[in-house]
């Protein structure tokens, strides 16, 4: 066919004086500034030598082993890449390229294992398997009908815009440019494609048998095949890491044409259903232009992905759900058991309090302890403890199993450590540092965790209604509270500034939640202190967060001011606190009685506690630019763990006035220029009606206005939604499947969106719920009408939709994934492991790269099982991971019982 030199090589180098007939090596060294096409094939900004880089040198290799002998096809099996090559402008790669185990011609063919070594960036110069396969020249005959014959176009194949391809592959990151733009006349259609190319026009083309450039256009068109452009099937980047087999006809490779169009049939199989994430494949073959059979077929090329994981999941599936428009105490503490056993810890750990302390007000508080304990008078304490030992506190703990209670750890260590504080030769603190039972205490001390809960549910309550806030937690300190918030909320916000006074928690803290680090900023904040000088901007948060660290500051008062700044209008405020009036201020003192931050609050009369008692929190709220609290945990939260959990609202004059609405009449009265009512749509004169008027509908009480709806109906209901006003239309029952009640809402949803001032509202009338009445309407009413609540710096959603439920909770409707359905979607994409019951569900163990996983199997798999007669359905029990050779042969033992 053509003289192969033994020196100098495109691609493969230079023949080393090593090589043997049996075995064959070549050394070369790679600059990117001087192989003018590579520059063009950059991936993540990075400059990538292409995998068919890789394939074109083995071509090239096995040329050199046939010499003068005549070559039918050239077979290339089992390639591998198994390091990337990456490069710049400036550095040279050192690249070793053997042939070795080579087989004589004596068979008709000649094989032999091909190696591709480069020292890799960062490898400090070490050489390493880039490439690997099989080469095999098969001798005989020359024709370029060797390869089959091109099949006929398939039907419905639509055309792609070449931009659209490469502006889509731009986005993942695939840095295209040059010669790698070459594919062109695109058409697509499931799992099939059909592209042209242009032979690669550079200076090393002619020396080469296939140019890199174009076979790597055969594998962008196996991209386009498995996914249109944008349809998010494509979401990462993917690499070819492996091919089956590729097929090469010199002769029809070596025809010379004018014509430089090469045409390409891509097939994309499947995703791998069994074991999701691991890729796609592709089949593809080239043709010569004006030549019917391929010259080229290349089987089963992997493409595997760069990166996966639940960041490139798709959430396609949603359900519209009621969410409550306000935070709701009692159903944020749905789900947080109060036990017998929190019963028994709460008297336990007032036990080991029982001892005296002789300094200042540490003292006075223990005094006054020690006195209710005397007198009968202690609410978790009984009177016959004041004559206790330290054993028998120790027996009490025994008996009842709380030795690695957190709460009891710490309090043995206070006692322990106490006499040593009182004569100043060491500090609680210092303690509490080197045993990490502070920590410890913060994450699972009793009440802290149930107190985090509430928090969490409380705050996704918010969230569930409005999901792009902007948060700020206050003295998060180790995070303990956090990680429950974060958990709870997942990603349902837009940024999450995690404060504390010093900053020496952030370390610490940005490492637990590296899975929401872009979203979250850590900053130094101390709520003593304006908090614009310290860097914030006022009016900026839409949720501020605190979790016992309220107490800590000095003047309440100018505290809950500085927290207030902090807030927009109509944000909200979410708290946990203890209460001075608990059944843990005895064991509170006792802990932390030795740190001076405990007294700080003396001078506001804090003098037994640094809390404070509901009435009392409500009144610095109220006093402070608060609603006051709005939601409160129930009380059984206060006299188990002596907690303040609550939710409270930054307001002006203009929120508390829309509050502070009273009788429906005098409303009105108060603020309508003129009522006019009207017994029906067909009664309606709309020539009293401007666009100034705002109108409440209660017609859907009676009947559907769509029920048996007039020409005279229809023109009046028309009316109302042709205007820019404000309309609250009351109706009922549309959530109990009514099509006519909901035809009115599906109307009233594109007519928003037509009419861009028309503002309409529905409220859905339940039955038995005892609140939808003509107050409520009033007040729901003036909040939608109220445009001075319209303000970008105010926390108010002018919600389209309400209803009441049967508890008289005001809910919204939210759209939510179904998470269910979204990870069976995704699960083509990655695998997603859940939890099943064995005991109704079927799974079968598979194998993977990885190791062993189970499978749950679907119903398709389950009635494609043919079940011969006779046979037995067992419920397995144990079974084999590997096949057991029997005389019927290779069989897997599987032990299990009768399903019947």
């Amino acid at each position: 066919m053509r003289s192969r030199s033994k020196h100098f090589l495109p691609l493969l180098g230079d023949a080393s004086p090593e090589s043997a007939a049996h075995y064959l090596k070549w050394k070369n060294v790679l600059r990117s500034n001087e192989i003018g096409w590579l520059e063009g094939n950059q991936v993540q900004g990075q400059i990538i030598f292409p995998a068919a880089g890789y394939v074109s040198p083995a071509v090239e290799a096995a040329l050199t082993l046939a010499d003068v002998k005549s070559i039918a096809l050239i077979e290339i099996t089992d390639f591998h890449i198994h390091n990337a090559l990456t490069s710049d402008d400036d550095n040279e790669v050192e690249v070793l390229i053997e042939l070795s185990n080579v087989s004589d011609a004596r068979s008709g063919s000649i094989t032999a294992s091909f190696t591709y070594s480069a020292a890799l960036s960062g490898a400090d110069g070490e050489i390493k398997l880039a490439a690997s396969s099989t080469v095999k020249i098969i001798l005989g005959p020359q024709s370029t009908e060797t390869l089959p014959s091109r099949r006929p176009a398939p039907p419905h194949l639509i055309t792609v815009e070449q931009s659209r391809l490469y502006n889509f592959m731009e986005s993942l990151e695939y840095d295209f440019t040059g010669h790698f733009r070459s594919l062109s006349i695109l058409k697509q259609k499931l799992g099939k494609a059909q592209c042209t190319t242009q032979k690669a026009d550079t200076t090393d083309a002619k020396s080469l048998l296939i140019h890199p450039v174009d076979l790597d256009a055969s594998f962008q068109s196996i991209m386009l095949a498995y996914s249109y452009p944008g349809d998010d099937k494509l979401r990462n980047l993917y690499l070819p890491t492996s091919i089956s087999k590729i097929r090469l006809n010199p002769v029809t490779l070596a025809q010379t044409s004018s014509d430089r169009a090469l045409k390409i049939d891509s097939i994309c199989h499947q995703e791998d259903r069994v074991t999701p994430g691991v890729g796609f494949s592709g089949h593809v073959e080239i043709y010569m232009n004006g030549l019917s059979h391929s010259a080229i077929q290349v089987d089963r090329v992997l493409f595997k992905p760069i990166k996966s994981g639940a960041d490139f999941d798709r959430n396609v599936f949603y359900k519209m759900h009621w969410v409550p428009s306000a935070p709701d105490g009692h159903r944020a503490a749905s789900g947080i058991p109060i036990s017998q056993n929190n019963v028994h810890l709460l008297w336990t750990l007032n036990s080991p309090a029982r001892k005296e302390s002789p300094l200042c007000h540490y003292l006075n508080y223990a005094r006054r302890m020690t006195r209710l304990l005397r007198s009968g008078k202690h609410k978790c304490a009984r009177q016959s403890w004041a004559n206790d030992t330290v054993e028998d506190v120790r027996a009490e703990v025994t008996a009842k199993v709380f030795e690695d209670n957190s709460d009891v750890k710490i309090m043995f260590l206070v006692g322990e450590t106490m006499p040593r504080v009182f004569t100043e030769e060491t500090t609680m603190l210092e303690h509490f540092r080197e045993s990490g039972l502070l920590d410890e205490y913060y994450a699972r001390g009793f009440r802290t965790m149930q107190s985090s809960l509430w928090l969490s549910q409380a705050t996704k309550q918010i969230t569930d209604r409005s999901p792009h806030l902007t948060i700020l937690d206050i003295g998060a300190g180790t995070g303990g509270a956090t990680k429950n918030i974060r958990s709870a909320i997942g990603h349902y916000f837009d940024s999450y500034i995690f404060t504390d006074i010093s900053s020496s928690f952030f370390e610490n803290a940005a490492e637990i939640f590296t899975p929401w680090r872009e979203l979250m900023v850590f900053k130094v904040c101390d709520a003593e202190k304006d908090p614009l000088v310290q860097g914030f901007v006022e009016g900026t948060y839409d949720v501020v967060i605190g979790s016992l660290v309220v107490h800590t500051t000095a003047e309440l008062d100018k505290t809950m001011r500085n927290l207030r700044k902090l807030l927009k209008l109509g944000g909200y405020l979410v708290i946990g606190e203890g209460s001075s009036d608990g059944p843990l201020q005895s064991g509170d003192g006792f802990i932390f009685g030795a740190l001076t931050g405990w007294w700080l609050g003396i001078d506001e009369g804090r003098n037994l506690s640094p809390f404070i008692n509901v009435p009392q929190c409500d009144s610095v709220l109220e006093r402070t630019g608060f609603s006051g609290i709005d939601t409160l945990s129930p009380p059984e939260f206060l006299e188990t763990f002596g907690v303040i959990l609550f939710v409270a609202q930054a307001v002006d004059e203009r929120l508390i006035v829309v509050a502070k609405i009273n009788e429906l009449t005098s409303i009105f009265k108060g603020i309508a220029g003129e009522i006019v009512t009207f017994d029906s749509l067909e009664t309606v004169d709309h020539a009293l009606i401007d666009r100034k008027t705002t109108v409440l509908s209660l017609t859907e009480l009676d009947r559907p206005a769509f029920k048996e709806i007039t020409e005279k109906m229809w023109y009046s209901f028309r009316k109302f939604f042709e205007a820019e006003r404000t309309v609250l239309w009351v109706t009922k029952g549309r959530l109990e499947d009514k099509s006519f009640s909901n035809m009115i809402v599906g109307l009233g949803r594109s007519a928003v969106h037509e009419l861009d001032n028309l503002r309409l509202q529905f409220v859905e009338d339940i039955p038995d719920v005892k609140y939808l009445d003509a107050k409520y309407l009033a007040e729901t009413l003036i909040r939608y009408h109220a445009k001075t609540l319209e303000d970008d710096n105010l926390l108010y959603v002018a919600e389209p939709e309400m209803i009441l439920d049967s508890n008289s909770t005001e809910l919204v409707p939210r759209l939510a994934p179904i998470m269910e359905a979204n990870e069976r979607y995704n699960s083509l994409q990655r695998p997603i492991p859940y939890k099943v019951d064995l005991s109704t569900s079927i799974v079968e163990l598979e194998q993977a790269e990885e190791g062993f996983y189970l499978r749950e199997l679907t119903r398709y798999d389950i009635n494609n099982e043919i079940a011969h007669a006779g046979s037995t359905k067992l419920r397995t029990t144990n079974s084999s991971s590997c096949a057991i050779q029997t005389i019927a042969g290779h069989l897997f033992l599987v032990i299990g019982k009768n399903k019947h």
